[in-house]
């Protein structure tokens, strides 16, 4: 009798036969779908994901702000490609900062980000940009989100600010997916002055997930929920991260939730030195944890 493989391991043989080019595909019996996210979502993320996932590695890597004493030092990190990771610690230690270096927002002094083949801090300020756009989903603390667009305009941004990509018919199905999977379904149409701070939060998330990033980087992707909420987004987050093969990075304080994890990095591990306890303020407006 043929093995009969579970969504989960099609989407793992689907994805490495990708990989390694080999196209043709199994002939299998698929189970029904073994998680929160609906069949339509699950089906349209499938349909455009991008195999291959990607790792990042850091080597000597030294960053200082203009005029502060703050100054970030990590002799070598390497993150698995496809894995979930943790980053924790104090506040002012710099995991934000770090979040904003791997996605080329800030360029370090000294050394190297090297995600997948490429050499982010080796890169122009244009790749660099279309590099995040196009590989990286970020989910900010602030949640940047254009106060004149409504929410499904917020969540289709990175198509907008990208040249390089353009959204399907495909791509605004599963966008509203998203929004209907994060209880949004209703509130298409709004602008953020009427969303309250846990809607907008789950915006800001789907933004990072509508373009089917091979990476996701969250700045406290669960600060302003409340524990159902919370759950469900963790949820939809980690299984994402398992069946698309996304490399998910999440700063957070919050301890409940590292269980879920592979893997947390204890920000104390590396070396801050600074006559002061936090980060100065950011020229780009971006908040540091």
């Amino acid at each position: 009798m043929a093995h009969s493989f579970s969504s989960v391991e099609l989407i793992v043989d689907l994805r490495d036969r990708l990989c390694s080019g080999s196209f043709l595909l199994p002939t299998v019996g698929v189970a029904p779908i073994p998680y929160n996210l609906s069949r339509q979502t699950f089906a349209l993320s499938l349909l455009n994901s991008e195999p291959c996932m990607i790792p990042i590695n850091l080597d000597q890597l030294e960053f200082q702000y203009p005029r502060s004493d703050f100054r970030l030092v990590i002799e070598q990190l390497s993150i698995n490609a496809g894995s979930k990771v943790a980053i924790v610690g104090p506040s002012g230690s710099g995991k934000t900062t770090l979040l904003n270096l791997m996605a080329g927002i800030y360029v370090p002094q000294q050394g190297r980000i090297q995600i997948g083949s490429e050499s982010v801090s080796q890169m122009p300020d244009r790749d660099r940009r279309n590099f995040r756009i196009s590989k990286i989903g970020m989910v900010f603390q602030q949640f940047e989100l254009v106060d004149y667009l409504n929410t499904l305009e917020n969540i289709l941004l990175p198509f907008a600010i990208n040249q390089s990509i353009r959204p399907t018919r495909q791509d605004r199905q599963y966008a509203e997916s998203l929004a209907q999977e994060m209880g949004l379904g209703d509130k298409l149409r709004r602008l953020p002055s009427r969303l309250s701070q846990g809607e907008q939060q789950r915006v800001a998330i789907c933004r990072a997930l509508v373009t089917r990033p091979k990476l996701i980087f969250a700045d406290e992707p669960t600060g302003n929920l409340d524990p159902e909420n919370k759950t469900k987004i963790l949820d939809i987050l980690f299984k994402v991260n398992q069946d698309q093969g996304q490399t998910l990075i999440v700063v957070t304080h919050d301890m409940q939730i590292l269980d879920g994890f592979e893997r947390v990095i204890d920000f104390q591990e590396f070396r801050v030195d600074s006559s002061h306890s936090s980060q100065p303020d950011d020229p780009l407006g971006a908040t540091k944890s």
